[in-house]
């Protein structure tokens, strides 16, 4: 798993427990809400309402006594006024009661036939008031009335009961609604610190421990080892960097293996060249001398080249061009092939014959070894110059080999003058 990938995983986690903490919270006051909305709705008032009731039926029951006593029509007015009260309230209380269970519907039921037959009793009593040869038929209808305002009453009792301890136990969930929310927001919270603890431990000590592990590796190749063992089992980002540091360990080690082979190479061919009694050069792409074996330094040491270059220094003979020892004055033997001298050039012509030098010798990609003679005093000197070129075709530099002529010649000049008097006889 990607880095990025790992820290938005971590980001979603904590993202859904603050999810779960939000709905839990907002379960938590949807709860509260509807214990509120059942006390407003439901308990509160059917409690008022069967209250009411048995109130009215009380005042009824004592509004009727008095009607019939005096026949009084203010008192029948408050009958007549009772009696859509205590309908108007049974038929609400029946209309709410049904829907809560069979256990209410059927008590409601018997409330609502009970206050049914009551206010038929109390009409009939409205009727007959006033009538000759009534009283029996109202004393008869009053008692009535009275039993069955009883028998209601006992029913409303029941049923204020009832919601008295509905009122209570609505009362004690509403009390624990935010005691359980807070537990549960409490839960929440502990959950998340310790997702996020955990999710913050492992993201990381994935992230911290292969970065650790190479600082170490780095910090052991730059201390020159270079056999550490890598490890890289993750496909992350930091995965894929162990993995190419791996890899450079191993390109390194090949690299640093062979430049030893190289560079031993070059100390035996070194030392092979300062046991050689030819006198070697080596130069660079620049003509400057980056080594002279021990037979070329002794052979600068002549104090003729001292004489001849006096701003030549034996000593400092590394660092020094090769064009030091071509002279504008002297003359000069070219060799533009590789068996002899075939033209010699006059000193007013040596600055053409450096320009030769460059173009023939080192701006050229020429593959071949040329060869000049110097003449520094009366020492007599043979440079063979050859180019240095590696398998792609790039030029390294220039060998330079030194032949000391200088007695060859002399005896090739007294032989020569021999051979020249012996012909003029």
């Amino acid at each position: 798993m990607k880095i990025y990938q790992k820290i938005i995983l971590a980001f979603s986690l904590l993202t859904l427990i603050v999810c779960i903490q939000g709905f839990v919270a907002i379960q938590t006051f949807r709860q509260m809400d509807n214990q509120v909305t059942m006390l407003n709705d439901d308990i509160i008032p059917g409690a008022f309402s069967m209250l009411e009731t048995k109130a009215a039926l009380a005042t009824l029951s004592n509004e009727i006594a008095e009607f019939v006593t005096t026949s009084d029509s203010k008192h029948r007015g408050h009958v007549e006024e009772y009696i859509t009260k205590i309908r108007d309230n049974v038929e609400k209380h029946t209309a709410h009661e049904t829907h809560l269970g069979e256990e209410e519907r059927q008590a409601a039921l018997k409330m609502e036939t009970r206050a049914k037959e009551i206010i038929g009793m109390a009409e009939k009593a409205i009727q007959l008031t006033g009538t000759d040869g009534a009283k029996t038929e109202l004393d008869k209808i009053q008692r009535q009335i009275h039993i069955k305002r009883e028998e209601l009453a006992a029913i409303l009792a029941m049923h204020i009961k009832v919601h008295n301890e509905e009122l209570k136990a609505a009362q004690l969930e509403l009390h624990n609604v935010p005691i359980n929310g807070t537990y549960s927001v409490w839960i929440a919270i502990l959950s998340a610190l310790l997702l996020s603890i955990g999710v913050g431990f492992g993201l990381s000590r994935s992230i911290y421990r292969p970065i650790n592990h190479l600082v170490q590796i780095f910090h052991a190749i730059a201390a020159g080892y270079l056999d550490n063992e890598i490890r890289s089992k993750g496909k992350d980002e930091i995965g894929q960097l162990l993995q190419a540091c791996a890899r450079m360990q191993t390109q390194l080690r090949e690299r640093i293996a062979e430049d030893k082979r190289i560079a031993n190479e070059a100390l035996r061919i070194n030392e092979a060249l300062d046991n050689v009694t030819t006198s070697v050069l080596i130069a660079d792409t620049n003509l400057t001398i980056i080594y002279a074996n021990q037979s070329a330094q002794q052979l600068f040491k002549q104090a003729a080249i001292s004489q001849e270059l006096p701003q030549f220094q034996a000593n400092n003979l590394l660092g020094t061009s090769v064009e030091i020892f071509f002279k504008e004055t002297e003359h000069l033997r070219v060799f533009f092939t590789t068996d002899r001298v075939t033209d010699t050039i006059a000193s007013s012509d040596s600055i053409r014959f450096k320009a030769q030098i460059h173009r023939k010798f080192f701006s050229e990609n020429t593959t071949t070894t040329h060869r000049t003679m110097v003449t520094l005093s009366d020492l007599k000197l043979e440079f063979s110059i050859t180019p240095v070129i590696n398998a792609e075709g790039e030029r390294l530099g220039f060998v330079t080999e030194l032949r000391d002529r200088t007695a060859e010649m002399a005896t090739e000049h007294e032989v020569n003058a021999v051979v020249s008097a012996a012909s003029s006889g």
